[in-house]
């Protein structure tokens, strides 16, 4: 008898409706190397698909993982792409949590479930916190301590708390976990581009953070640096030096208002 044809491994691409699912799959539709593409999201993505086949999930619904797991199987996915988290934390936090946390854990229940060979996660540089005695360079071997500030940042950490533990319960596959500083760019829209778009712009009184940016190209660039190739571990991604929040927004041509700290909660 015929040996058995096994169906072509795939790229699979978890959140593409923001800006770096969309930016990755259009370079993936574009590009003639990559064959098996397929899109999973609550909604279908925002451009047209030639070659990338969609599936309508919603990682709020329970048993999510199950049903994911069933898609990684039947298209043979060889590496999974999360980007279903958002570059803005949204205005409802449990709806937020349901996405992140409870989300990302169906995603590595689903990807332990269907051995993928390689995850891609996008996360943050934000998931370090803003502390006084951070260092001006925040190196990946340092804890984040985001959660203590910010519900949306403790999701967050908890969803990368669950792709080391898939990655402990599947030590064969590769993990890479891109976390960039602030990301500028035509198509970005974020509460920090929202910050700076302002004419005035409100800073507090003897307070002038360094602050790194990154160009969103350069964010695609290197997830997909990530798929091409086999790089394991967290990875910060910045541009080189920094700049005081001062020197940006004089750059930026906007009015700087300096407030006093009576009445701010301190950190």
């Amino acid at each position: 008898m015929p040996a058995k044809k096994s169906k072509p491994k795939s790229i699979v691409i978890i959140g593409t409706r923001g800006f770096r699912g969309r930016s990755i799959l259009k370079q993936l539709e574009t590009s003639s190397k990559y064959k098996n593409i397929i899109a999973i999201d609550y909604r279908k993505p925002r451009m047209t698909l030639k070659k990338t086949k969609f599936y309508k999930l919603d990682l709020t619904e329970a048993l999510a993982d199950a049903t994911l797991a069933d898609i990684l199987k039947t298209e043979n996915c060889d590496t999974l792409i999360h980007t279903a988290i958002p570059v803005t934390p949204p205005h409802n936090e449990s709806q937020s949590h349901e996405v992140i946390a409870i989300g990302s854990y169906y995603i590595f229940n689903a990807c332990h479930a269907a051995k993928v060979r390689k995850v891609v996660m996008a996360s943050t540089t934000d998931t370090y916190g803003a502390y006084p005695n951070n260092p001006n360079f925040l190196t990946e071997d340092m804890a984040t301590r985001g959660q203590r500030q910010s519900r949306y940042l403790k999701d967050i950490v908890d969803a990368e708390n669950q792709a080391h533990k898939f990655q402990k319960k599947n030590p064969k596959s590769i993990l890479t976990i891109i976390r960039p500083c602030t990301i500028l760019g035509p198509t970005i829209q974020s509460y920090k581009t929202k910050y700076f778009s302002r004419p005035v712009i409100v800073t507090m009184l003897g307070f002038d953070p360094l602050i790194q940016f990154i160009h969103e190209d350069d964010v695609t660039g290197a997830l997909m640096k990530a798929i091409d190739e086999n790089h394991p571990g967290v990875f910060n991604l910045a541009g080189d030096g920094v700049i005081p929040l001062s020197k940006v927004i004089e750059i930026s041509g906007k009015l700087n208002l300096k407030l006093t700290q009576i009445g701010f909660k301190s950190m």
